[in-house]
C-alpha cells in the first residue's frame, strides 16, 4: 500500500486500461492497496553466477480526488475508486552468490 500525488507527466500511454496520457493536464491524489503472488525461478549458470526470472499477478485498489491541472487545487472530482487486477510484476536478474 501506499499514497501518491501524481500529475505533470509529459508522457502519455496506455496500458492496460489506464490511460496515462491524462496526467500531462490532471492531478491525482490519493492512496492505494493490493495483494498478489508471484512466482519465480532461479538458473544457475556459474558457481557464483544465478539468472532468476519472476512475474507476479495481483489485484490493486486505489481512492483518489483529482483536479483539473498539475499545480492547482480545485477539486474535480472527490474520493473516487479504481480497481486493476493484471500483471504488477516482471523481473529478470542477474545474481551473484558469495
Amino acid at each position: 500500500g501506499g499514497q501518491f500525488n501524481f500529475g505533470n507527466w509529459k508522457h502519455g500511454f496506455d496500458f492496460l486500461g489506464s490511460d496515462f496520457s491524462r496526467l500531462k493536464e490532471m492531478r491525482y491524489q490519493g492512496w492505494g492497496a493490493g495483494a498478489g503472488v508471484a512466482y519465480g525461478y532461479a538458473w544457475p549458470v556459474h558457481p557464483h553466477w544465478n539468472i532468476e526470472a519472476e512475474i507476479g499477478l495481483g489485484w490493486v485498489y486505489t481512492r483518489y480526488d483529482s483536479y483539473p491541472c498539475s499545480e492547482c487545487g480545485s477539486k474535480i472530482a472527490d474520493n473516487k475508486a479504481h480497481n486493476y487486477v493484471g500483471p504488477t510484476k516482471l523481473a529478470l536478474n542477474i545474481v551473484y552468490i558469495f
